[in-house]
């Protein structure tokens, strides 16, 4: 056991791995006392060790039994089931206070909500590298200028130059768990000196943080920074000046604000006030949308659905956003809008946008491409509109960044827009259908090779099918019991991947007996989420990172059913949605 101060300093591994009792168990979260004591008895006497005659099925048996007694011990204790429920067997590794059990379950909650966030931030900070960006503002207008008015492209070429730069570096230290500072330098084009900042941060709580700024050349310019944020509201207040000439540089204050407006939507509101020379107001409504994904399921991160094989389209799992608003400045009041489309499998996102003010209508589109292999960022955005065309490149690696602004023309060019938008989507369109499709088919199908072939081999397939062994009395106990009273009766049932593709092995498991022995009271309920699924007795994966589906062929009321669930939706027997039609 150890104690709660070092529960705090530790990076647990086991913090990540979402292992969930009431899923071995087959209940969810909220089931009562009774329903847990029943259900463990039910397997208890299945897996019992003294029961078995084989050696192979005793030892299989031991194991199921121990995990299954661990996974009581949890859910009949109330404390030790809101414990691990955040924080998971890093929880239960704990020596809790005594004065946490008298807390109530909000208290605990609470409590047990800050750990988590404490922890996930100890982690994120555990590795710290400097962090270098190179800005090159280029003005290539020369290029596209009329050749019989400016010359030859030899002689445009070599007007392209570079009209500013900036240079900064920036190192960061921890001090303790919730200070840290920053120094960084900077260097820009016709400013003859180098400017050197400080940084202080503190995390005073969970939710309240707070940092200072100072730059240490004249005028001494200070920034002072406030950050609040808990599950459905963020607030950040910031306060700037110069120490050494606050007239030339007057004090201002910047205040951004957002909330979540509903609870089972990602839509959010924002403000953003700015006080001081330049005065204006930003208001923005945002909404995130998920598509193809299960909201449930922490298993893998972003970076194992870019890795993995997926879905061979590429276009199946991300999330769509949009943002409307208005923004209210002193010279140009304009309404803003945007949309994209964040492409998980690619790991692409592409967004468009406008704004429409006094000056003008100006309209942007942008790509961003990460590679998660190499730590790596590429991004381009095209923006046309008042003052011009502007192209910028930015590529990051391993926190470092350049970022090239290509200043294109000052004017409207319908040739130079082609050449930056439809040029650029229809080649991005080519590769995508002739070499991104073939290389993620050919990767998808060897993928699913080599997880057959580990599947034939493998330990876990054994020991699934000597489990499925010890549920054959109890599932044909309840196929009878069911079949007597005309109730929900499993045909078959099998779980494996929701695509079947050309060339590709099979990756279906048969997962009728353990559906069958879930019956209770002509009733079949299995969470959402595929770690639901794959704690269960008898089952496993298949297929790791592919898209799964739950089919079931079963008969209730001596009517013919058939459905198909994919992991991300829970399942819920009988339905009559189910029911297949002339039945």
């Amino acid at each position: 056991m150890i104690t709660y101060s070092q529960f705090r300093s530790r990076n647990f591994k086991s913090f990540t791995s979402h292992f969930f009792n009431s899923h071995i168990l087959n209940l969810s979260k909220g089931a009562s006392q009774t329903e847990v004591h029943e259900r463990y008895r039910t397997l208890s006497l299945v897996f019992h060790p003294d029961k078995q005659q084989d050696a192979q099925a005793k030892e299989v048996a031991a194991r199921n039994f121990l995990e299954i007694q661990k996974a009581y011990q949890v859910l009949s204790d109330p404390f030790l089931r809101y414990a691990q429920s955040p924080l998971c067997d890093a929880g239960l590794a704990l020596k809790w206070p005594e004065t946490m059990r008298s807390k109530t379950i909000q208290e605990v909650r609470d409590h047990l909500s800050r750990m988590k966030g404490e922890l996930l931030r100890h982690q994120q900070s555990a590795i710290l590298l400097p962090k270098g960006t190179l800005e090159c503002v280029v003005d290539a207008t020369s290029l596209f200028q009329n050749a019989e008015r400016h010359g030859s492209i030899l002689g445009r070429a070599a007007s392209v130059r570079f009209n500013d730069y900036t240079l900064r570096h920036d190192v960061q230290k921890k001090i303790n768990d919730k200070t840290t500072i920053r120094f960084g330098a900077q260097v820009k084009d016709r400013v003859h000196r180098l400017d050197i900042s400080g940084t202080v941060r503190h995390q005073f709580s969970p939710r309240l943080s707070t940092s200072a700024l100072l730059h240490f050349g004249f005028p001494f310019q200070v920034n002072l920074e406030s950050s609040y944020q808990d599950d459905s509201n963020s607030l950040v207040v910031k306060a700037f000046g110069a120490l050494g000439a606050p007239l030339l540089f007057p004090p201002g204050l910047n205040i951004h604000s957002t909330r979540n407006l509903f609870k089972r939507r990602n839509k959010q509101a924002s403000v953003n006030l700015h006080v001081g020379r330049h005065p204006h107001v930003y208001l923005r409504l945002t909404s995130i949308t998920p598509f193809g994904l299960d909201a449930h399921s922490t298993r893998y991160t972003e970076e194992d659905f870019i890795s993995a094989s997926g879905s061979i389209s590429g276009l199946e799992l991300g999330t769509t956003f949009t943002s409307y608003g208005i923004d209210l400045e002193q010279r140009d009041p304009k309404l803003v809008a945007e949309g994209g489309v964040n492409l998980l499998e690619l790991g692409t996102t592409l967004k468009t946008g406008f704004t429409m003010g006094i000056m003008g209508v100006k309209w942007f589109l942008s790509a961003v491409w990460l590679i998660p292999s190499t730590s790596s960022e590429i991004s381009t955005t095209t923006s046309i509109g008042p003052p011009g065309i502007f192209f910028v490149l930015q590529v990051t690696r391993l926190e470092q960044q350049i970022t090239l602004p290509i200043y294109l023309s000052a004017e409207a060019n319908v040739f130079l827009t082609l050449c930056t938008t439809v040029l650029p989507a229809v080649t991005g369109l080519l590769l995508y259908r002739f070499v991104v499709m073939p290389r993620r088919k050919a990767k998808k199908i060897a993928h699913l090779r080599a997880a057959r072939k580990a599947l034939e081999e493998s330990d876990e397939r054994r020991e699934r099918n000597a489990v499925e062994g010890l549920l054959k009395d109890l599932a044909r106990k309840h196929d009878q019991v069911e079949k007597s009273k005309q109730g929900l009766v499993i045909i078959q049932a099998s779980y494996g991947g929701r695509e079947k593709e050309e060339g590709a092995p099979d990756l279906t498991l048969d997962v009728t007996i353990p559906i069958q022995s879930l019956i209770r009271n002509s009733q079949l309920y299995i969470p959402s989420g595929e770690e639901a699924k794959l704690n269960i007795q008898g089952f496993f994966d298949p297929a790791p990172l592919v898209s799964k589906v739950l089919r079931i062929r079963y008969l209730f009321r001596e009517q013919m059913h058939y459905a198909e669930i994919p992991d991300y939706q829970p399942t819920v027997l009988p339905l009559l949605e189910h029911r297949v039609d002339g039945q």
